[in-house]
Parts: structure tokens; sequence; C-alpha cells
């Protein structure tokens, strides 16, 4: 069934664990600005040591993208295409 709308998926979560996507980095910037602002309005932290983002090679072919990004005077890593991180156990690139 199409609504006329185009939905695209903006985030999974699984218990502790959100994964936020977006197609820019102002997307991302403000999306992870109010996931911060959200937790922390229920006692809850943002781990930035944690936090990784991870590009693709169509969002790199579009723009050079920072090596980290800094949301109050926190700052977190914008990881290159070679670089990697574990989500769920598993080790995920771009």
């Amino acid at each position: 069934m199409s609504l006329g709308v185009d939905c695209h998926l903006s985030n999974l979560c699984f218990a502790d664990d959100v994964v936020l996507i977006a197609t820019t980095m102002h997307q991302i910037k403000e999306m992870t600005s109010d996931l911060k602002e959200a937790a922390s309005a229920r006692g809850l932290k943002i781990h930035n040591g944690k936090t990784k983002i991870l590009k693709n090679l169509a969002a790199e072919s579009r723009q050079r993208a920072p090596e980290h990004f800094t949301i109050g005077s926190e700052n977190f890593a914008v990881l290159s295409l070679e670089d990697s991180t574990k989500y769920l156990g598993r080790k995920i690139c771009y």
C-alpha cells in the first residue's frame, strides 16, 4: 500500500544501542543533538567514546566529512571509509 509519501528509515534501536541514519552531516548533527537532549532529560548520557559516525561511498562523493564534529562540549568521531566499528558484536564499515 503506497501512501504517496517517501518514507525513509531514520533510526534503529536495540536495547541500549541506537543507529541514526541520515543523508547529510547536518542531519546527523541535528539527530545526535536531539538524541542527546532527550537522553539528558531522562538522566542518560551518550558515551562519546563509543559513539561513531560511519559514512558510505555516496556520502564521501558528495562532500568531504570532517574527522569529528562537536555537540556542546563533546566530540564525536567520524570514521574514514577504511575504518570500521563493532555494532551488536559485528564489525561493520561503509
